[in-house]
């Protein structure tokens, strides 16, 4: 049952965000609804697929022989090297354009007046009239300043972002062997069908061309994939370099926070060195810009109210639908009671290291449903996180892990 929901959430995800339940809803009138309601559907999907796995380990693990693992190997490269081409071919029809998105012009100039030796993060008029506030945390634009600095188009790094996450889940699947009760012919059709269908979709390369997520993918996938391989040292430095892309990105590891304070603080206490030690190192050159620096927290909190409902209700969230029906005051209710509930959910539910990365999904994705204007790259998170849970392996089990019964 397990694997279906994760192969539903993970169809519906990709399709919902790039657009093809469109035409659907505007037969049947619900045009003005789409973002909302495909934000439900993803949500609903997500949050029952990440509650699910919150007990981590699944079946046990199949050694593929040398034949099976380079056939899956053939396969998927085929995937790849048609995504890259893919994306090539539209970072060359699809210049850089802030008329179209501000992202990647925004990070543009901030790595701009880093080098020139100005404020980063101070409001900036860009060439073309267009004014946007700055509050990309370092690590953002840092990542892409030396792909800038060389001349290549930045977004070259999203492409690399999305490559190394479908390599690392080839590493996982070839670890894994085969999905629950499936042979092998089969699990290998729906693992290439599900690599490829995000490779070839109109919401993943929009987030080539258009996002500054590439970061944000790169070490998140980087993180998950140490988990799976039971590397605390990388996941940790992983882990702390995805909180310094995104403000709210925290919430994705408090539960995994607190799993180690119950069982294992050693590992706590390394996993807070590193953190301090990586922010220390990112943070402080910029501290004289703290102010700037936090002000991107106030887009996850319920400060919504000059937002228009209209620009709301076009967007992937349900806080438009609070607002409309006079409700918004369940906004930050709403948004707190997945972290809550991770946190019980580690507190009085077995669980282990990975399952409680399944567990920050939870707090994570109920911000970023309420979130006033809830952009489609904000659900590349989730989305990485549903596909890695999907795929997989099983752990060792952690000798920690009994004492979070």
């Amino acid at each position: 049952m397990s694997f279906f929901l994760g192969v539903a959430t993970v169809v519906f995800t990709i399709k919902g965000l790039g657009g093809s339940l469109n035409s659907v809803l505007s037969t049947v009138g619900l045009s003005e609804y789409h973002g909302p309601i495909v934000a439900a559907v993803i949500g609903l999907l997500m949050l029952v697929f990440f509650i699910r796995n919150q007990k981590g380990n699944g079946p046990p693990n199949i050694l593929l022989t040398h034949k099976q693992r380079v056939s899956v190997g053939v396969l998927a490269l085929l995937v790849i090297i048609g995504a890259i081409t893919v994306r090539v071919r539209a970072l060359e029809v699809m210049p850089v354009d802030v008329k179209r998105a501000d992202m990647i012009p925004t990070v543009q100039s901030q790595i701009v007046d880093f080098l020139e030796g100005n404020n980063p993060y101070s409001p900036r008029t860009l060439q073309e009239g267009h004014t946007v506030p700055r509050y990309y945390l370092p690590i953002i634009w840092l990542t892409y300043t030396p792909l800038y600095v060389l001349g290549i188009d930045i977004r070259y790094l999203n492409i690399a972002a999305q490559v190394i996450l479908y390599l690392l889940l080839l590493d996982c699947f070839l670890r894994k062997g085969q999905f629950a009760r499936f042979g092998f012919r089969v699990s290998v059709i729906v693992f290439i069908a599900l690599l490829a269908m995000h490779a070839f979709s109109k919401q993943a390369i929009r987030e080539v061309t258009d996002t500054q997520t590439g970061p944000f993918w790169l070490f998140y996938c980087l993180f998950l994939w140490a988990m799976s391989r039971q590397s605390n040292q990388l996941s940790f430095i992983f882990l702390s370099l995805v909180v310094l892309c995104r403000h709210a990105a925290c919430l994705l590891f408090l539960p995994l926070a607190l799993y180690f304070a119950k069982s294992d603080r050693k590992k706590l206490a390394s996993m807070s060195f590193h953190f301090i030690l990586i922010a220390c190192v990112v943070l402080l050159p910029f501290f004289q810009y703290w102010r700037n620096l936090w002000e991107g927290i106030a887009f996850y909190s319920s400060t919504t109210n000059q937002t228009s409902v209209e620009q709301m209700m076009g967007l992937f969230g349900l806080a438009g639908p609070l607002k409309k029906l006079g409700l918004l005051f369940l906004q930050k209710p709403l948004q707190l009671s997945g972290t809550l509930y991770a946190l019980w959910a580690v507190l009085f539910s077995m669980t282990d290291p990975l399952g409680t990365v399944a567990l920050g999904g939870v707090a994570y994705l109920t911000v970023i449903l309420f979130v006033g204007t809830p952009f489609h790259y904000l659900y590349a998170e989730p989305l990485i996180l549903s596909v890695f849970l999907l795929v997989r392996p099983s752990l060792r089990r952690d000798p920690s892990a009994g004492a979070s019964g």
